[in-house]
């Protein structure tokens, strides 16, 4: 069995969302990839030492590919749904390994604001 092409982008996507929120004391979680329906990981928010109860859940996308002139885009592809009913907010997380940024959107919001089916969740 070989490697996926882009593993090393995808973990390298995960590895600094996680260290984004572990470096601010927030607890990170990730799926499993045999469970990932959408949802790459979720994170239970801290206000200072106490953990809050509040949890978002996250798609986390990561290279060059996800780039567009004006920002970055997130592909609804045939999570649409599972997105629109989700019981927990879901915030997208664009890596960019040639920035070394991550870019982020409220897919909750962008998917409750267009009615219609788009093909992708932009990050402007």
């Amino acid at each position: 069995m070989r490697l996926r092409k882009n593993r090393r982008t995808e973990r390298a996507g995960v590895n600094e969302t996680r260290a984004f929120f572990e470096s601010n004391d927030h607890v990170f979680q990730e799926v499993d990839l045999g469970n990932d329906y959408g949802k790459d990981a979720y994170v239970d928010l801290v206000d200072g030492q106490t953990v809050s109860g509040l949890c978002v859940a996250l798609q986390i996308k990561s290279g060059a590919s996800y780039r567009r002139g004006s920002g970055y885009a997130i592909p609804i592809e045939n999570h649409g749904e599972v997105w629109r009913n989700s019981s927990l907010p879901i915030a997208g997380i664009v890596y960019d390994p040639e920035t070394n940024g991550l870019y982020w959107c409220d897919i909750t919001s962008f998917i409750a604001a267009h009615a219609k089916s788009l093909p992708s969740v932009t990050i402007s």
